[in-house]
This record gives C-alpha cells, sequence and structure tokens, in this order.
C-alpha cells in the first residue's frame, strides 16, 4: 500500500499513563478572537473569508436556537 507499517510492542496502561506527553486543559486549546484573526491572516486567510465565515456561523447558531426554542415550546405547550 502507500505507506509503511511498523508493529510495536504493547506497552502496559500504567507505563503509558506515566510516560505520555503533557495533555493540555481545554482553556490553554482555546485562542482569543484575535489571535484566532492574526493566525488566519498569517496563514492567507483572507478578511473578507474571515467575516464571511463568522455570518455564516452567526446566522447557524441563531437559527438553532429558534429551532431550539420551538422544540421546546411543542414539546412542553409553553409560549416562545
Amino acid at each position: 500500500m502507500g505507506w509503511d507499517y511498523r508493529e510495536e510492542e504493547a506497552e502496559s496502561l500504567g507505563d503509558y499513563e506515566t510516560n505520555k506527553d503533557h495533555v493540555r486543559k481545554l482553556d490553554e486549546l482555546r485562542l482569543s478572537d484575535e489571535e484566532r484573526r492574526e493566525r488566519l491572516l498569517a496563514n492567507e486567510v483572507t478578511d473578507a473569508e474571515i467575516h464571511r465565515c463568522l455570518r455564516r456561523l452567526h446566522r447557524e447558531r441563531e437559527c438553532s436556537k429558534r429551532c431550539h426554542l420551538e422544540a421546546k415550546a411543542q414539546f412542553f405547550c409553553v409560549e416562545k
């Protein structure tokens, strides 16, 4: 096939947990809006593309919110 395969010796779970690299916490993975924008721009993503994606994300979130409220109203027989 198109890749090399090499079999490795199995490692116990305890050894794996002891030797594994540091796992970052969720808050260490988050980027601020400005840092995300800077990284995207540094990787040849245009301002127009960023703006278009943010608008689409906002529309999708609003639609999801409306759908959730409608389903909640139907299920619990309450006003939207």
